[in-house]
């Protein structure tokens, strides 16, 4: 291998956020990735990681194949939202609250599930809320869930390869610091990654600013408070790459 040490580092990490991203999202059993059963998948992408932190990403990649088998299952296509140059992200639907009434997965529900997404379709409620929660300049698209997976996968690679690069030696990454300011003073601040959009992952608050220790990679950010209702709005189009070139860093729209 030639070029700098810094290059082959680089170019190192790039093949192993592919590799894992081949093993969390493609080939292998399809029974088991829709079950969110991908056993060995998962443990060739630990292997892989070499001792970097993916705990996040694994999750991610599990509740992802968890909801597009049930999408899978009734027939219809899974909310995504765009995320600027990381295009499309599938939406976590089953984790929490925002922005759907309905959470959890247990087959014994799975009628009234089915029922709840048909009728949040059918009424325009996906779209209504994400729309709330991205703003007017971001953009939902509902895909049937083998076009989401190629997204995720896409984008896992590209954060696990920021995250590679923060990376100075083949141990276990620990979060770093880092302090976000935003226009608006006293709101709870949430953080996503823009690969696979989770709306109550919490960072802090009260605003502004807030600091809060968080593992390398590239992340949105997003604030609820008095005047945005019960959910929290993001600012999609700003991307912060930590700690390899943000170690703060300002909303504009929140």
């Amino acid at each position: 291998m030639t070029g700098t040490p810094a290059e082959q580092a680089e170019s190192n990490g790039d093949d192993r956020s592919e590799r894992i991203a081949e093993a969390l999202f493609g080939g292998g059993d399809q029974a088991k990735l829709e079950q969110g059963d991908n056993r060995r998948g998962i443990d060739g992408a630990y292997e892989t990681a070499a001792g970097i932190y993916i705990s996040d990403v694994a999750e991610h990649a599990r509740r992802f194949h968890l909801a597009a088998a049930f999408f899978s299952e009734i027939g219809e296509d899974m909310p995504c939202i765009s995320i600027g140059e990381f295009g499309y992200a599938p939406v976590e639907v089953f984790g929490g609250g925002y922005p759907f009434a309905w959470s959890g997965w247990n087959p014994y529900y799975f009628d009234e599930a089915y029922y709840f997404w048909r009728r949040a379709y059918r009424r325009g409620y996906v779209t209504e809320r994400l729309k709330h929660v991205i703003g007017e300049k971001g953009d939902v698209r509902l895909a049937p869930p083998e076009e989401t997976r190629g997204f995720i996968r896409s984008g896992v690679s590209r954060f696990l390869r920021s995250r590679f690069a923060a990376a100075k030696s083949l141990t276990s990454y620990k979060p770093v610091p880092f302090t976000l300011h935003n226009q608006n003073p006293n709101l709870q601040m949430y953080y996503s990654s823009p690969y696979y959009f989770v709306t109550t992952n919490v960072f802090g608050g009260p605003s502004t600013p807030v600091t809060q220790y968080i593992h390398p990679g590239i992340y949105i950010f997003g604030g609820m408070g008095p005047k945005t209702g019960n959910l929290p709005i993001f600012e999609t189009i700003s991307h912060f790459d930590i700690p390899r070139i943000h170690t703060s860093g300002t909303l504009v729209t929140v």
